[in-house]
């Protein structure tokens, strides 16, 4: 059993596949471009993946799902939190000045929207933060995001460390193109 630590990053990779499957993916910013999508919650410093959950298109009445990110990331932090619900007035953007920040805090977690321009939420929970701090920079960014930015690359070294190996395995196909003379044939006609 592992426990991951004070960091975890949900991100989404692409495991490549280029064979028959009925939800393959084509991404054109990923390195395979073609493959499975698989979301990941991963311990931001030891980069194991803790949850993973497979992406299997579009449901079966083909209307694309609404708040995905949200529903995945609530999906992948079960384990991890008790409470999925967000507080409304965390939600509304309406009045809401640029680059303003609200915290919200309970015994265990705080929970933060960053306004980081008109009509633009950006919405962090945290169980290691326990103030409302900000950065003293121009843009005024709370310290759990710059703490999320320094700390996200979770998944993505993942994807690096797991690149490294393959579970594909060598074949050789019968083919007109001419193998290793241990394939070739050594059948002559006599006359």
């Amino acid at each position: 059993m592992f426990n991951p630590g004070p960091e975890v990053t949900v991100d989404e990779r692409l495991l490549h596949f280029r064979g028959k499957c009925p939800f393959r993916q084509y991404m054109p910013s990923k390195p395979g471009k073609y493959g499975i999508k698989i979301w990941a919650a991963c311990d931001a410093r030891t980069s194991y993946a803790w949850n993973l959950q497979i992406y299997t298109g579009k449901d079966a009445s083909g209307i694309p799902e609404k708040k995905q990110g949200k529903r995945v990331v609530l999906d992948m932090a079960t384990g991890l939190k008790n409470k999925t619900e967000l507080p409304a007035e965390m939600l509304e953007m309406k009045d809401r000045d640029p680059l303003s920040s609200k915290f919200v805090f309970t015994d265990t977690t705080t929970l933060v929207s960053y306004c980081p321009r008109k009509g633009r939420n950006v919405m962090l929970m945290s169980t290691r933060h326990k103030d409302a701090a900000v950065s003293s920079e121009k843009d005024k960014k709370p310290i759990i995001i710059l703490d999320y930015n320094k700390n996200k690359g979770g998944v993505d070294t993942l994807d690096k460390l797991t690149a490294t190996y393959t579970c594909q395995r060598m074949t050789w196909r019968w083919s007109s193109v001419p193998g290793p003379a241990c394939l070739q044939s050594s059948h002559t006609e006599r006359t």
